[in-house]
């Protein structure tokens, strides 16, 4: 990671008690150059994901839960949609505590390479469901001309399963239709969660490439 976006986050977390860490590679390489810098001592640290908590048990930290709101939240994500100051997040299955931690916090920073700020026509939208609820919630995302399919990865037979216990479904919307498609996930029971985080869960999204970063910042 940028020596300059390094130093820019340890800024960051400086003075802050409580500090919320979400999911993935990018939060991995954040976790690493903050405890370089020694800007993780000392911090109540809660995080979104068991990958993550581990990584931080290999530095010697250890976690805790959400009695505390976080001061303070980082994290990466998939696509970022410009036009709308949103983000597509849940590539690694943690989108729920990850949006339950950016709501209990009061300020809340999102980290990713300059290339997933795209202007896609259509992208996949991912979605943890319950296991009672699985086959009905295919059904009606189906009947609404959606193209919702399961996830499944390396390593066992069948879905993938979140670290709450439920399956987690990608559905592939176009970009004109995932308003709707938001409204009608929060609107069936059995959906636990899904990836869309709306500009009210952000207030800065830093871009970074090779050689520098930049900070968008909600207006």
């Amino acid at each position: 990671m940028l020596e300059d976006l390094c130093n820019y986050l340890s800024e960051s977390v400086s003075g802050i008690d409580v500090l919320g860490l979400g999911t993935g590679r990018t939060v991995k390489a954040i976790i690493s150059c903050l405890h370089e810098r020694g800007s993780l001592k000392g911090k109540r640290l809660i995080v979104s994901s068991v990958d993550t908590e581990l990584a931080l048990a290999e530095l010697g930290y250890s976690v805790t839960n959400l009695s505390s709101r976080p001061q303070l939240y980082i994290d990466g994500f998939d696509v970022f949609l410009e036009d709308r100051f949103a983000l597509i997040k849940g590539g690694g299955g943690a989108m729920t505590r990850e949006k339950v931690l950016a709501h209990n916090s009061a300020r809340r920073i999102y980290v990713g390479d300059s290339s997933k700020a795209r202007s896609l026509k259509s992208f996949s939208l991912p979605v943890e469901v319950l296991w009672f609820a699985l086959s009905a919630v295919l059904d009606e995302l189906k009947g609404k001309g959606f193209e919702p399919s399961v996830r499944v990865g390396q390593g066992k037979m069948g879905p993938v399963v979140s670290d709450n216990g439920n399956p987690i479904i990608d559905i592939t919307v176009q970009r004109e239709r995932l308003e709707e498609l938001v409204r009608l996930l929060d609107s069936i029971p059995g959906v636990v969660e899904h990836g869309y985080f709306g500009r009210e869960l952000l207030n800065e999204v830093i871009l970074y490439d090779e050689k520098s970063f930049t900070v968008r910042r909600r207006d």
